[in-house]
């Protein structure tokens, strides 16, 4: 059971990272959008 949920909590941080670098990426690739007017990041 144990096993499990530590499976299942791993998962979801591995999507919410993947979900986080993937938006990053892709705003980043989209020139205009505004987001080097934030700073560096």
């Amino acid at each position: 059971m144990i096993s499990l949920n530590i499976f299942c909590f791993k998962n979801m941080s591995l999507y919410y990272f993947g979900a986080i670098f993937l938006k990053n990426t892709r705003d980043l690739s989209i020139p205009g959008r505004g987001r080097q007017a934030t700073g560096p990041s």
